[in-house]
């Protein structure tokens, strides 16, 4: 069918579309925001003021193509990051996390269990790396908790390393680390927390450690996937409001960490 040129609501580009697109949710070329084909002639709200639009949004030029939309079923539109899994809502975030180093989180997440399956057939030895992974992410997970005094990245997982204080500390940094979360979340992530923290002080009494580390581990991947889950949706949405870039500075009514 024959193409007609409609504009975008947000920014006020012409964009190229079909017939057949009418109806459908896109992203615009201009200003990577989605928006629904409307029929040829229809109005369309008048574009904001160039001061209101997004950081570093690309200028393009008039009447270029749109990439045509993704059918029901294959995946999001165009532009769009993926929606958050269910039970994460970081709509109304207004957290800034770098959409590449939240990559980085998944990706670290993946690495460690699967070092943790891989030391069934390897003795334990790649459990130790697995380890590192761990405290890897408990650092960026406080690293990116904007405005709070409780403690430093650093502290969080130094103190854990601190004899019979770190008894003490593993309420503070699993704890106070699932109550800056919960608001994202659905889950029980305060539960896993506590559960977390209490199996650490049993880790110290023998003979009891043996169940307690694995009450501690199945629950501490528990935390930690809410908890990636959480961080991957913020910097989806961070991206999709402003940063585009590693280390670009984030969109305004954003806190950066």
């Amino acid at each position: 069918m024959s193409d007609f040129i409609t504009k975008c609501p947000q920014c006020g580009m012409d964009v190229s579309a079909k017939q057949e697109w009418i109806g459908m949710t896109v992203a615009c070329p201009g200003c990577q925001r989605n928006f629904v084909i409307q029929q040829p002639g229809m109005n369309v709200p008048p574009p904001p003021p160039q001061s209101q639009q997004g950081f570093g949004q690309p200028q393009m030029q008039p009447g270029m193509n749109v990439p045509p939309p993704f059918q029901p079923g294959y995946g999001q539109p165009y532009g769009a990051a993926p929606m958050p899994p269910s039970g994460i809502n970081v709509t109304n975030s207004n957290w800034y996390i770098d959409y590449n180093e939240a990559q980085q989180v998944k990706k670290y997440y993946t690495i460690m269990w699967i070092l943790l399956a891989a030391s069934l057939v390897t003795c334990g030895l790649t459990a130790i790396v697995s380890v590192v992974y761990f405290y890897i992410l408990l650092y960026k997970f406080w690293k990116f908790i904007p405005n709070q005094n409780v403690a430093t990245p650093r502290e969080a997982v130094g103190f854990c390393f601190v004899p019979f204080y770190c008894l003490y500390w593993y309420f503070i940094t699993y704890r106070k680390l699932a109550d800056f979360y919960q608001q994202y979340t659905s889950a029980p992530i305060g539960t896993y927390a506590t559960i977390c923290a209490v199996c650490g002080v049993l880790n110290s009494i023998p003979y009891i450690n043996l169940l307690s580390s694995i009450v501690s581990l199945i629950f501490s991947l528990l935390l930690f996937n809410t908890l990636k889950n959480i961080v991957v949706a913020i910097g989806n949405n961070s991206l999709n409001n402003g940063g585009t870039n590693y280390g670009a500075p984030a969109a305004p009514g954003y806190t950066n960490y």
